[in-house]
């Protein structure tokens, strides 16, 4: 029999021969980038309130460095951060400018550790951590709903280069089989704690099914089950707690509706959203070599933010169901993509998650209400239904030169929030979009390196 001592030190050497042996096979990767931004927004809003104006010029500098090590035959662990210069917006009432300071923000990208198995025609692959998500690859600016959205009240976010940036914090897993190279399905399986708007901690289920076809027709189905499991039903319902929001005071109109038959409905923060999407390349029939890879290509995506209706703020499913649709212009390779989006949507309140960080309720944000978070009577709100935001679109130009340099312009009218603009909580920040109608609008451009 060995000793204790004994036992621990073989243990010791067998781990330190396993790490060797997975050190010599590990490969580090390092790369770098950086751009500079430059832009104007023409025409933007603002509210009653607090506010902060931001027609005008702006500017921003972003650099980053990714790092991915390969460890044995199929995994890998990947960590991507960047720096910015975080430049606030001014109150044009408040003589004090001292937001405009510039400030160096770091955020974190990616952080992940993954593992990827092919056998033949079949692929599975997992990744655990903080996870960018895109399962749209056309989509520029608009669209993306299932993971750019929230439900309850409904929130829609955009903006220039972000439709890849969207991030979950889980597990996920997926599944493809190519039965030919051009024609393939796939399964997405994602399961994350919410981390990213009110109430925190919950945890989310959400599915996608795509398929391709050889590669005319690109289908894709998704729902997202967003908070699934409740750490704290108060907060995902506030209006079960009746010693905070009872329900014969006005304040429970935050939380609840009475209705006329005596009946209580509570609103809930916990809904299912629904996304399907199309994409169509005529190029696949035709051998066109003066066409870009992106040329020609059209494409959609329509989502339903919330399966379950409630009385009066949700009582319209189709208020709830964004719907993009885009096509990229031949550019014949002048270009990498140019595109164009156009999104209708008619949700009659206002596109923001104000109420949900500042009062945590999941009812939404009404054109009169005011800073002390008072909800306006369900018969005043109606005449505060807008709709001229209804329709929003994006122009999208980008080049790569010598694989090292890229160039990209946007002109939009879209569902930009003012929060990354905004000061810090408390009471400061702004969750409004920037600009809350069609007429309102921005330009942007940007020039990229690689290292």
């Amino acid at each position: 029999m060995c000793s204790y001592k004994s036992r621990i030190g073989i243990l010791i050497s067998v781990l330190t021969v396993f790490s060797v042996a997975e050190i010599d096979k590990s490969k580090l990767e390092i790369s770098g980038w950086g751009f500079l931004t430059y832009g104007r927004f023409v025409k933007s809003s603002v509210q009653i309130g607090k506010d902060y104006n931001l027609e005008g010029p702006y500017a921003d500098f972003d650099a980053g460095l990714k790092t991915v090590l390969s460890f044995g035959n199929f995994g890998k662990t990947r960590l991507h951060f960047g720096l910015t210069t975080a430049f606030m917006a001014d109150d044009e009432g408040d003589k004090n400018v001292e937001l405009k300071r510039r400030r160096f923000v770091p955020y974190l990208i990616d952080a992940a550790i993954e593992f990827r198995l092919k056998n033949g025609n079949n692929t599975f692959f997992t990744e655990f951590g903080w996870l960018p998500v895109k399962y749209n690859p056309q989509a520029r600016n608009l669209g993306e709903y299932l993971f750019r959205s929230n439900c309850y009240p409904n929130v829609v976010v955009s903006g220039f280069e972000l439709a890849d940036k969207e991030k979950l914090i889980g597990l996920h897993g997926m599944y493809q089989n190519d039965f030919t190279e051009n024609t393939w399905v796939k399964g997405d399986v994602f399961f994350n704690v919410e981390m990213g708007l009110y109430p925190l901690y919950n945890l989310s289920l959400s599915y996608i099914l795509s398929a391709n076809l050889e590669r005319f027709i690109e289908l894709g189905a998704g729902m997202y089950h967003q908070h699934l499991i409740s750490v704290d039903d108060k907060k995902l319902k506030p209006g079960v707690d009746q010693f905070k929001y009872p329900r014969d005071l006005p304040e429970f109109k935050v939380v609840g509706y009475n209705g006329p038959n005596g009946d209580t409905i509570l609103y809930t923060f916990k809904g299912t959203k629904a996304m399907g999407r199309i994409t169509l390349d005529p190029k696949a029939f035709f051998d066109l070599p003066f066409f870009g890879s992106e040329d020609l290509k059209v494409y959609g995506e329509m989502a339903i933010l919330g399966l379950k209706d409630y009385p009066y703020w949700y009582d319209n499913i189709k208020d709830r169901m964004p719907l993009m649709f885009g096509f990229n212009f031949p550019t014949f390779k002048i270009l990498d993509v140019l595109s164009v989006e156009f999104q209708y949507w008619t949700y009659p309140w206002w596109n923001s998650a104000e109420n949900i960080w500042k009062y945590g309720s999941p009812v939404p944000l009404c054109g009169d209400q005011t800073d002390d978070g008072a909800i306006p009577d369900f018969e005043l709100s109606d005449k505060m239904r807008k709709h001229n935001d209804d329709w929003r679109w994006s122009v999208y130009a980008s080049r790569k030169i010598a694989e090292r340099i890229r160039i990209s312009l946007q002109f939009a009218s879209d569902n930009m929030s003012k929060t990354a603009w905004s000061p810090p909580p408390p009471t400061y920040s702004k969750y409004t979009e920037i600009m809350t109608s069609k007429r309102q609008w921005y330009w942007v451009s940007r020039i990229q390196f690689y290292l």
